[in-house]
């Protein structure tokens, strides 16, 4: 569930009076967790595009290695002489 949307709920519940234990209560719940899911979704979809455009460009996404490419090959390079 959408953090913003779930930080709401117990506060929409108790100022607008609505009573989950009644049929049209119930529904307004299930259609506001509907909205929420449909909202992250949203969200997540542009994410995802903005990380595959990032790729065609050439822009590297994620955490930075803490290990350089010369003690990379070197590890590599003992591994292979001890097996």
């Amino acid at each position: 569930m959408n953090v913003r949307l779930a930080a709401l709920l117990p506060q929409l519940v108790e100022q607008q009076a609505i009573d989950t234990n009644t049929p049209s209560g119930k529904m307004l719940f299930q259609m506001l967790g509907v909205f929420s899911e449909f909202e992250r979704e949203i969200i997540r979809e542009r994410i995802i595009a903005g990380q595959q455009r990032a790729r065609t460009q050439g822009k590297r996404i994620g955490r930075r290695s803490v290990i350089d490419e010369s003690f990379r090959t070197q590890t590599s390079a003992e591994q292979v002489g001890t097996r």
